[in-house]
């Protein structure tokens, strides 16, 4: 911490933190890239954003009626800031605290890889809480809990990957993420008549895409200009009913092939 903050301190003036560490020293610099987002908050994705990281110490002042007798609480402040975001845009900025490491290049880099890292799991638990809706289950032992969790978290990884790609890399072929059985079997069930089917290379070079719409729409998702990807909800009833039929279908081909056994 600087002697110009100690001294704030000592003259009973506390400064705004966002304004504190905006004027700490760059201590390094990265780039990542911002994946599109569709619904209320639609956004496009960009590529190799330059973010600049500030780092110090700060000592955090506690509430006005904690504050009598209680010490301020020393942390690590990571600032993350976007230098020249696009015209029309709001710069990336994030404020990162953590009692990890020290103020040095190194762990702001890795304190600010782990706020991105965030994201990717804040999306997996959505994934679960929504498709399972595992708080609600009610389970007599602990180790019921986990093996449920343990198929359910599969699922959550299928799902997401899928929704992920649809909209950051929507030529992906879907085979990359799914079983082939699922990829036919979908293209079969909307090859019926009265199907609106998603538009797309057939089976087995469906688009990860074409797949994510088509296996939503078994839940009664209906793509429209302003929802053009399936959600996690929709999708993830879609991809149960989806699992329904593969089963049934590989349940059928065992049976054609013990009967051909037989006949032989």
């Amino acid at each position: 911490m600087s002697n110009t903050w100690k001294l704030a301190k000592t003259q009973k003036r506390v400064k705004d933190l966002f304004a504190h560490t905006a004027g700490l020293d760059v201590v390094a610099e990265k780039r990542i890239d911002i994946e599109a987002c569709g619904g209320p908050r639609k956004r496009k994705g960009r590529k190799g954003v330059r973010l600049e990281l500030r780092a110090g110490s700060v000592d955090l002042v506690p509430p006005a009626e904690l504050r009598k007798g209680t010490a301020p609480l020393r942390m690590l402040a990571v600032r993350v800031l976007e230098p020249d975001p696009p015209d029309g845009k709001e710069p990336l900025d994030w404020l990162l605290l953590t009692t990890e490491g020290g103020p040095d290049a190194e762990n702001a880099l890795r304190v600010a890889g782990w706020h991105e890292s965030r994201w990717l799991i804040e999306e997996w638990f959505a994934a679960v809480k929504t498709g399972t809706r595992i708080k609600d289950r009610r389970l007599n032992a602990a180790d019921d809990l986990r093996r449920c969790l343990a198929f359910d978290a599969i699922t959550a990884c299928t799902v997401m990957s899928v929704e992920r790609l649809a909209r950051s890399a929507p030529d992906t072929p879907a085979r990359t993420v799914v079983h082939l059985d699922e990829i036919h079997v979908l293209a079969v069930h909307m090859a019926k008549p009265n199907h609106r089917r998603q538009r797309g290379p057939p089976d087995p070079d469906q688009t990860v895409a074409a797949f994510a719409v088509n296996t939503a729409r078994l839940a009664g998702f209906i793509p429209s200009k302003r929802q053009p990807w399936p959600g996690t909800r929709k999708l993830w009833e879609g991809y149960l009913i989806l699992s329904l039929f593969v089963e049934h279908h590989r349940a059928m081909r065992e049976c054609a092939n013990t009967e051909s056994t037989a006949l032989h």
